[in-house]
């Protein structure tokens, strides 16, 4: 059957600060414990891992949603000194103004303060106002954070889960932003980089959560010309937060940001266009929900094959249904599309109950180096790949079912 190129070779837009092991499946953590510190077992068994994460639930009940950041960063310190070669990232929000960190606490606080139900009643106060999306009456905010903890949308027990929405497209916002959240944390010694959540609102702005912003001139549900301020926006805060932690040795993780084919979104981020944005800085992109089966459903493989070939780095998250799933088939299909400074995430959640290391893991760390790139048998439903001690197939004869699998060399003993 003749085989049709997938990927065209491509260098590196940028390499990133910390070496790329090609002999270890690339397996990241990203977990937190609300309550308490992680334990001496926990912190040791991080070695198997590539890259270690620190999400926004750590000790956040134990702080009570006063310092979620300063708790990552003297987790991260932990982590780091006993594994001084791993990365180690803190998690922020890119486009969420969270609550449960102190320099976005004093902003936003009077639009919730003495309000019933622990929500905004009112809008954000002066002269802060249009640094966030704003209603009629109420920011655009989202009570996600509050729910996630088991806390409830009504009435938390406290206004500090509650989050707005940042309006990029005004530069004294994004002034700020860079000077009191991202240089604190480009000058910590003990990370790597930061996690930005919520990259991706430009794909249901002016109206997340159902709340229509109106201080976006021109800007409704259905598009329209002053939405590209906000485009505009995510792109220069996005360039000017990979610069500053560049500067300091440290890169950015964007998750969820765009894509190279249009969605069905009115208002649309271009993933050539951000990549554009950012050239010449270095990065890495992140897919929050990835599962093999879904791969070309979503659009995520064409998308992944076009990052392949122009050299991002990508992070891929898959939740797996229970603890029992098999990771295989997505670790096959990772396998696939695996580039340099690519990494794994495969959990139930995001606490550090959710995550556990598989046998897989170590299994495909025998396949080594790719021997080519993937190869269409034929493209676009079938793919294949070599590498030194396996192979992987990827079959969407069926586009909402696609079936990966691995097969391990033998190598014989002479």
């Amino acid at each position: 059957m003749m085989m049709a190129l997938l990927f065209l070779p491509a260098a590196l837009t940028s390499s990133l600060p910390f070496p790329y092991n090609w002999s270890q499946f690339p397996a990241a953590w990203f977990g937190a414990n609300d309550s308490s510190w992680e334990g001496r077992a926990q912190i040791s068994a991080l070695s198997q891992y590539s890259m270690a994460i620190f999400g926004w639930q750590a000790l956040i009940s134990a702080t009570n949603w006063t310092a979620s950041v300063y708790a990552q960063l003297a987790q991260a310190a932990v982590v780091k000194a006993e594994h001084p070669e791993l990365p180690v990232f803190v998690y922020t929000g890119f486009g969420n103004a969270n609550g449960y960190n102190a320099a976005t606490w004093p902003l936003i606080k009077g639009a919730s303060d003495g309000c019933p139900g622990h929500q905004p009643c009112r809008k954000v106060p002066e002269p802060y106002t249009d640094w966030f999306l704003e209603t009629e009456s109420v920011p655009v905010y989202s009570m996600s954070a509050c729910e996630q903890m088991g806390m409830g949308y009504s009435n938390p027990p406290t206004d500090r889960c509650w989050n707005p929405i940042w309006n990029v497209a005004n530069s004294s916002m994004r002034d700020y932003f860079i000077e009191h959240i991202i240089q604190p944390l480009a000058a910590a010694p003990m990370i790597d980089g930061v996690f930005f959540d919520c990259f991706n609102y430009a794909y249901s702005l002016p109206t997340p959560w159902n709340r229509r912003a109106v201080n976006v001139p021109n800007c409704t549900p259905a598009g329209g010309a002053g939405c590209e301020a906000l485009l505009e926006g995510t792109i220069a805060l996005a360039r000017r937060v990979a610069l500053a932690l560049n500067a300091r040795g440290k890169v950015p993780i964007f998750s969820n940001p765009a894509s190279f084919t249009r969605s069905g979104e009115a208002i649309w981020l271009d993933e050539a266009r951000l990549v554009a944005g950012l050239a010449g800085t270095q990065y890495l992109f992140n897919y929050e929900f990835m599962r093999a089966e879904k791969l070309a459903a979503t659009g995520q493989l064409a998308n992944m094959i076009r990052e392949a070939q122009l050299g991002v780095p990508v992070g891929v998250h898959v939740y797996y249904k229970n603890a029992t799933e098999d990771p295989t088939p997505h670790v096959a299909a990772f396998l696939l599309l695996r580039a340099e400074s690519w990494y794994f995430f495969g959990s139930t959640g995001w606490l550090d109950t959710d995550w556990q290391w598989s046998a897989v893991y170590d299994t495909v760390s025998a396949c080594g180096k790719p021997l080519g790139v993937a190869k269409g048998v034929p493209a676009p439903t079938v793919y294949a790949r070599q590498y030194e001690g396996c192979n992987v197939l990827l079959n969407c004869t069926d586009v909402n079912n696609c079936v990966a699998s691995i097969s391990m060399l033998r190598h014989d003993s002479k």
